[in-house]
């Protein structure tokens, strides 16, 4: 992506030796419209912290650089090709899942649709909760896993799995190395 963004800054800078003056906005938009799918998920969080603010384009080439280093390092590290949150620092009630929660329908072996309260996420959005139900994890070691009481959350990015439901529910867990274990005790 880095080649991406150094191309779009010789044709901005072509643009201006023509003598064709672009607006920053201008400029942003386009960038992030130039973007390929695979970065939808980058153009949904700059959208969700601007709000009413606009962009610039600095500001934008600096996060995805960071975005980009970030993706890197995760496909470096990754031992499972399993969906999951990750979580860093210390959990406490108010800042961490208070419940098991996925945004994939198709994914519940048992579902109860309901009318549910909104849950108030990390970046200061609202998601609805449009159900609950027991979903299955095909595990690396081909074990298959099941979570109860997980909530369907249409508007998720992706699926939380909470620390706080597995401690109470007697599971014991391990980080080490970078690398999150949850043992069954039993």
């Amino acid at each position: 992506m880095v080649e991406h963004l150094a191309e779009y800054k010789i044709l901005i800078a072509d643009a201006l030796n023509i003598g064709v003056k672009l607006e920053d906005e201008t400029k942003t938009c386009c960038f992030l419209a130039s973007l390929p799918d695979s970065y939808e998920t980058f153009i949904d969080s700059l959208s969700n912290k601007i709000e009413d603010k606009t962009l610039k384009f600095n500001d934008v080439a600096a996060a995805l650089i960071s975005y980009d280093i970030r993706q890197r390092d995760r496909d470096l590290n990754r031992e499972s090709t399993s969906e999951a949150l990750t979580v860093r620092g210390k959990s406490d009630k108010k800042n961490s899942a208070s419940y098991h929660m996925c945004p994939r329908k198709d994914w519940f072996v048992k579902f109860e649709k309901f009318d549910g309260p909104r849950v108030f996420m990390g970046n200061n959005n609202t998601c609805k909760l449009e159900g609950i139900g027991k979903i299955r994890l095909n595990m690396n070691d081909g074990v298959i896993q099941e979570l109860d009481d997980v909530r369907y959350v249409p508007k998720l990015k992706k699926n939380l799995i909470s620390v706080g439901e597995l401690d109470s529910r007697g599971f014991e867990m391990t980080l080490k190395g970078g690398v999150f274990k949850v043992y069954s005790n039993g």
